[in-house]
């Protein structure tokens, strides 16, 4: 013990305590950027956009930040200039491609001019800075043309250009199909462009500081729609992990650091909360606190909570209803099971892996009530009472928290769209969960806007998008370069590629686990496994 004044502190908390607050101090290190643009502008298929910069620049890098819906680009220059110092452009497009065009605008001095197309960008995504390289091209203005790569319209944050030297070119006049010709220096309007609006926040590079990466392309941009109240657009997961994930940016703006800051949070809880499973699985506080050691000291913990998904929410919701149902085993507090009941329909509401979690603490509740059934077998009523609770707590509890996380948002991506019927009498759509609807759906396909306008606001609603979700998964061919066998996993034999970047420097990210401890986890179960042989 640690005696200070009339209270002790006991060396295990302290232990892990310093141990989380090491942990914490690090991952917050290079998280991500706390800003990032704000505000989009909403471009459709065809529509062009002119930059002009006064006189001739060298034009190095121009950088797009995309927002919730990105688009594919083409960049031009006027055929006069655009002559590059170290590469030719012409060798990259498609000899099908026509080469110049005749802008739909006029240039500053109102004469039309035609214009040589240079690069088409296809790499975008969401929440992200997308690098085109000009390589010196010598210009006093490009043109921009925006193509719809998903949707038929798409947002644009913020374009930034820079010369040679990284140093960031002004823009002193725009024009697009909708705006008139601006003059930076006569024109005050320019600055409240949403395109040019936060010139402070253009990097000369893209890294996964500013830009999204992995997945996030995923779960950051559904979280930013439930924040804004906007349709969401991934759905082969349950909601509960991304209405968490969009707190943050509610709060603090659409910024790589808020999108990750939720997950870093549960990865900094689940050291303590590592203790705790460990000192009620080996009764000793040192092996309890060297668990907790072993957490912290993972580096695939480390990589995947830090990154902007959903599975750190899942994950730790996994580990509280593991650890109620540990303190239920030692205590029979009833109370212990609500709240294990809880966080499984958490975990499940997150991802539906959680439901492997739920099969676990289903063993250890039945291991538990046999072993004692001897002493309660004379006590009916406390039986009675145990089924009660347990019926409310891992059934009603769980379904109230999934239907409920669909119906308080009921603006997600309707994935059942397949299912969607035209009723008898015509004029409405419902949702087929019969065997037969393919065949139905063949003759009754319903138009885009009724799957545009269809909500999920009734508990059938949510049985049809859970449909939905199982066929998505179960007819799911799409292979992954780093997919691997799960028995291959405690040897990190293939381990997840996040992230890579090369520029002055090169930057990796990837979800290699700390091989001394899957190891030594490996030999636990054994040993485990041996124990109850013997005993």
């Amino acid at each position: 013990m640690v005696y200070l004044g009339t209270k002790s502190i006991r060396k295990d908390f302290l232990a892990v305590g310093l141990i989380t607050i090491l942990y914490a101090i690090i991952s917050f290190i290079n998280l991500g950027d706390m800003s990032a643009p704000q505000t989009f502008e909403e471009l459709s298929e065809g529509q062009s956009i002119d930059f002009y910069f006064g006189e001739a620049q060298n034009i190095s890098r121009v950088m797009l930040y995309n927002g919730e819906t990105p688009g594919n680009y083409r960049v031009y220059c006027p055929d006069n200039m655009g002559e590059s110092s170290e590469k030719e452009f012409d060798e990259e497009l498609d000899d099908s491609e026509a080469m110049t065009r005749s802008s739909d605008e006029s240039s500053e001095s109102g004469e039309d001019i035609n214009l040589n197309l240079l690069t088409e960008v296809t790499n975008t995504s969401a929440f992200y800075w997308t690098n085109i390289d000009l390589w010196n091209t010598n210009t006093d203005h490009l043109h921009i043309e925006g193509l719809k790569k998903d949707d038929d319209s798409f947002y644009l944050g913020e374009v930034g250009f820079f010369d040679e030297s990284g140093h960031q070119i002004q823009v002193t006049s725009y024009s697009d199909s909708v705006k008139t010709v601006l003059d930076a220096a006569n024109s005050p309007e320019l600055e409240y462009s949403f395109l040019l609006d936060e010139q402070d926040l253009v990097p000369y590079d893209s890294t996964y500081m500013n830009s999204t990466y992995f997945d996030e392309i995923y779960f950051a941009r559904t979280a930013y729609e439930y924040a804004t109240g906007r349709r969401a657009y991934e759905w082969v997961h349950p909601p509960i992990g991304k209405i968490l994930q969009a707190i943050p940016i509610q709060l603090l703006g659409m910024t790589p650091f808020a999108w990750r800051l939720g997950g870093n949070l549960c990865g900094i809880l689940m050291i303590p909360l590592t203790y705790m499973l460990a000192d009620h699985l080996l009764k000793n506080k040192k092996w309890a606190v060297f668990a907790a050691l072993l957490m912290a000291l993972d580096t695939f913990h480390f990589a995947h909570t830090r990154m902007g998904t959903v599975d750190s929410y899942l994950v730790i919701f996994c580990m509280l209803e593991v650890l109620f149902m540990l303190r239920y085993v030692d205590s029979h507090k009833k109370y212990n099971l609500v709240w294990s009941g809880l966080f499984m329909g958490c975990g499940i509401s997150t991802k539906w892996s959680g439901c492997f979690t739920a099969l676990g603490i289903a063993v250890i509740f039945f291991a538990d009530f046999f072993a004692h059934l001897s002493e309660t077998k004379k006590q009916q009523g406390e039986i009675l009472k145990l089924a009660g609770i347990c019926i409310g707590s891992f059934i009603i509890l769980p379904l109230i928290l999934y239907f409920g996380s669909y119906m308080a948002f009921p603006k997600v991506t309707i994935g059942y769209a397949g299912r969607l019927v035209e009723a008898d009498n015509g004029g409405s759509y419902h949702c087929d969960l019969s065997d037969d609807y393919l065949e139905t759906i063949r003759r009754t396909s319903p138009p885009p806007d009724v799957i545009a306008n269809e909500v999920i606001d009734t508990p059938l609603d949510v049985v049809c998008q859970a449909i939905g979700v199982m066929d998505y998964h179960t007819g799911l061919q799409d292979t992954h370069p780093f997919e691997s066998p799960w028995y291959s996993w405690p040897f990190d034999w293939k381990p997840v590629w996040y992230y890579a970047h090369s520029a002055d420097y090169y930057s990796t990210i990837s979800g290699i686990g700390n091989l001394v401890i899957y190891l030594l986890g490996f030999l636990g179960i054994i040993f485990q496994l041996y124990q109850l042989i013997a005993k």
